[in-house]
């Protein structure tokens, strides 16, 4: 009978608007999970630590959240349970679960996001005839007494834009390999009505890092100054319309490290961490403690980075990685004594992205800028490309290079490897020009992205020579593919060849020659 009238009273708090009350008894009395590492009783009532009320007053104020938090402190359990709660107590709910993996937001696997959901569900009283269907073939469950769907999807998936949604989960956002497209992808489908929750640990200063604004425009927001959930860092509303979170250890009752029960439990829990750097974005929040090996180590921000004006005496180049979703283009110059001048002085001067879009939409950018702040380089820019600019893909039937030449830009290629590049770069940034000056120089105000990149989003997987597929590979690589052809590549045994005059130093490039770049055609 008790568990009769709470049910009742949870469904009528939320028709009476009041959902805060509702969502409370759902988790102070319905709600349960199951915990692996726990033998002797792994299902259980959700825990009744202080920062978990604090964590649904502030999902529920606010329709767009972040949350960059520690490890282990129950977050993706009790968002799941949010949302189910969601789909029990309200109508017509569509709901999607994100990860990395379908495998990992689906019903197969145990523990995956929509596992867990349907776990909550087996966990409810009989006589409250709470009906669900779940349907595997399409990893959803459904509520029929409220008309609510919840969906699993993988990171890759399209589905925001064909059904829209009133609430997304987007779980371990920050080891997605592309977070940037689930964010531009998840927000016009809630953008009217709907509810848009990341959660994740830290994982270097990628996209999450971005979106956050833990660098940027935002405001501390006072309502929840006196929060557990503060403690560490306050809740701050961002400029972009999303409130950013910071869940640190520190707020559990039992790991407070100004407690003996915190420093305890601090001193087991770094035994169970390889690293102290690990620890650092794993606990600490630290966003530019990256996992794996920064590629670039010798970059140094007080060494390479200045404010930059485009040279008119030197040509300029643009280096194009035309990658479906995001695309980037990268303009550089490169400043030498000579055609055999093995330490040029190159100049990163700015960034264009183009996300989920076509390269012709990079261009349109390109082009416009040109107009605005490179006019004067009319004639002499030279373009080059990746190989696969080349190709057609499956969704265009031209190519990058022929949708560039229809808008009057005309792409070069030189097939090289990633390594090939990451040889050149790490020589520029690890020797000094004649005059001792760096080879290697960025604006990092017009070039954020290529910048965080270089200050180690760039990496190498943990242990293995593998690169971390991730947003800074764009960027490198557009880099890249304008150097690549047109400044000095270091091998580590150097044979004498015959100078080609299409590969290699080119006069044009460094001023030498003709003014005028060629009308390049073909491979």
């Amino acid at each position: 009978m008790e568990q009769m009238r709470l049910w009742e009273l949870m469904l009528s708090e939320a028709a009476a608007g009041r959902d805060y009350e509702s969502l409370q008894i759902w988790n102070d009395h319905f709600a349960y999970s199951k915990d692996p590492k726990n033998d002797k009783h792994p299902i259980n009532a959700f825990p009744q630590w202080d920062y978990l009320p604090e964590t649904d007053r502030i999902w529920l104020d606010n329709r767009f959240t972040l949350w960059a938090k520690s490890r282990r402190l129950f977050y993706s359990w009790r968002f799941i349970g949010n949302y189910v709660w969601d789909a029990i107590a309200h109508s017509a709910r569509y709901t999607f679960f994100q990860s990395r993996e379908l495998s990992d937001a689906g019903l197969d696997v145990e523990y995956a996001l929509l596992w867990r959901a349907h776990f909550m569900w087996e966990q409810l009283p009989k006589c409250l005839n709470v009906k669900c269907q779940m349907k595997k073939k399409h990893s959803l469950l459904y509520f029929p007494d409220t008309g609510s769907t919840i969906r699993a999807v993988s990171a890759d998936f399209d589905a925001f834009r064909t059904f829209g949604a009133t609430g997304i989960l987007l779980d371990e956002v920050a080891m997605q390999q592309h977070p940037e497209l689930a964010f531009v992808a998840a927000r016009p489908a809630v953008e009217e009505f709907g509810r848009l929750t990341g959660v994740s640990t830290p994982n270097g200063e990628n996209f999450f890092h971005t979106v956050s604004h833990i660098e940027g425009d935002y405001e501390i927001m006072p309502e929840y100054k006196d929060f557990a959930i503060s403690k560490w860092r306050p809740v701050q509303e961002n400029a972009n319309g999303f409130v950013t979170v910071f869940p640190h250890y520190s707020c559990h009752p039992e790991r407070d490290p100004a407690t003996d029960a915190g420093r305890a439990w601090q001193k087991e829990a770094r035994r169970g961490v390889a690293t102290e750097n690990d620890w650092r974005r794993e606990q600490e929040i630290d966003f530019q403690a990256h996992s794996g090996e920064p590629i670039f180590p010798r970059f140094d921000e007080k060494v390479h980075c200045r404010e930059l004006d485009a040279d008119g005496s030197l040509l300029m180049l643009r280096g194009w990685d035309p990658a479906w979703r995001h695309a980037v283009c990268v303009w550089v110059q490169v400043k030498a004594d000579s055609e055999d001048d093995k330490n040029p002085q190159v100049r990163v001067l700015r960034e264009h992205i183009s996300l989920d879009a076509d390269i012709g939409v990079l261009g349109d950018r390109v082009l416009e800028m040109q107009d605005k702040e490179y006019d004067d380089f009319k004639g002499r820019v030279w373009d080059h490309i990746d190989a696969a600019g080349a190709q057609h893909s499956q969704t265009s039937k031209h190519t990058a290079i022929e949708i560039l030449g229809h808008m009057g830009i005309t792409a070069r290629y030189k097939k090289c490897s990633p390594e090939d590049r990451i040889l050149q770069l790490n020589y520029l940034l690890n020797n000094k020009t004649k005059d001792g000056e760096p080879c290697f120089l960025m604006d990092r105000r017009h070039c954020p992205r290529l910048y965080k990149a270089m200050r180690g989003l760039y990496r190498r997987k943990e242990g293995s020579t593998i690169i971390e597929q991730n947003e800074a590979c764009h960027y490198v690589d557009a880099l890249g593919y304008a150097l690549l052809p047109n400044v000095y590549l270091p091998r580590k045994k150097e044979k004498p060849q015959e100078k080609k005059r299409d590969s290699g130093w080119l006069k044009e490039v460094i001023g030498l020659g003709r003014k005028d770049a060629p009308n390049w055609k073909g491979a």
